[in-house]
């Protein structure tokens, strides 16, 4: 994967993408909430994913008062190729980083992070 700086989403960004692709649409205040940053950083960050065309915004059907924020299929895409690219370095590094006992070693021990990531 190529990255580029200048169009690459940031770690705000990702975060609010994985957030809208895992709970479905939300409003810019409840995204603020949700990831500790203020209404003003939340929305530099959904103008600019909306610029891209990651992210989605129309009036709330139930209050037209509320603008909701909808990831599309650009922003899956994104994520998609994010974590492919992750996958791709994980087995490179699992593959040519250690040897086959230590393999066996780190293996026996995913489970127990599996467990880990799910309390965090």
């Amino acid at each position: 994967m190529t990255t580029d700086s200048a169009t690459d989403p940031g770690f705000l960004e990702i975060s609010v993408l994985l957030r809208l692709d895992r709970q479905g649409p939300l409003t810019s205040k409840a995204l603020a909430e949700i990831e500790s940053v203020t209404p003003q950083a939340i929305g530099t960050t959904l103008s600019a994913l909306e610029g891209r065309g990651l992210v989605a915004r129309s009036r709330d059907p139930n209050d037209g008062r509320k603008v909701i924020t909808t990831i599309t299929r650009a922003g899956r895409g994104v994520l998609a190729s994010r974590e492919h690219a992750m996958n791709e370095r994980t087995i490179t590094a699992f593959r040519d980083g250690f040897d086959a006992s230590e393999r066996r070693q780190l293996a026996a021990v995913i489970p127990l992070l599996e467990r880990f990531a799910t309390e965090l």
